[in-house]
């Protein structure tokens, strides 16, 4: 039973998370949070599925819907730049393309866990304490054992 209650409040997040996304999307992009893409051609693909009603949680990549998939793809592509400006030690700039791939609401669990965990190791570079504690405590409330969130957040919780 606490499986189920669990599942059901993933579900209830997700559709949560899918109606937020496509605020944001219907809004282009909230200029006080998120800054603009350098290709805005994808918020079209994302505008003509946002009236389709949410997915559930538990759908594999073939089944998303085609707002979904633009998302989950341009959250993979912020991921990937995100990772480039990390090995390049800027950092402002990794912190930015990952909170922008987050703010997308990608579907995929692993991803936005992996998410979550880059941008806490760009928030240590950055010295944002509390917002790495906030990354880092999302990995483990998914992965109890993650040996980098245990240590971002033991980081961070020592310099506060």
């Amino acid at each position: 039973e606490e499986e189920k209650r669990k599942t059901e409040r993933t579900a209830a997040r997700k559709v949560a998370a899918d109606e937020a996304a496509m605020l944001k999307v219907r809004e282009r992009y909230d200029a006080k949070r998120y800054k603009k893409f350098e290709d805005d051609s994808w918020i079209a693909e994302m505008l003509a599925a946002c009236d389709k009603p949410p997915v559930p949680a538990h759908k594999k990549h073939n089944d998303l819907t085609a707002f979904e998939q633009v998302a989950l793809r341009e959250a993979e592509d912020g991921k990937k730049k995100g990772n480039t400006a990390i090995v390049a030690q800027r950092y402002q700039e990794a912190h930015d393309w990952y909170s922008n791939a987050i703010g997308l609401g990608p579907c995929d669990d692993e991803l936005l866990i992996a998410l979550h965990n880059n941008r806490a190791q760009a928030c240590i570079s950055l010295a944002l304490w509390e917002q790495c504690i906030e990354d880092a405590s999302f990995v483990l409330s998914h992965q109890r054992h993650n040996a980098k969130a245990l240590l971002r957040r033991a980081t961070a919780l020592s310099a506060l």
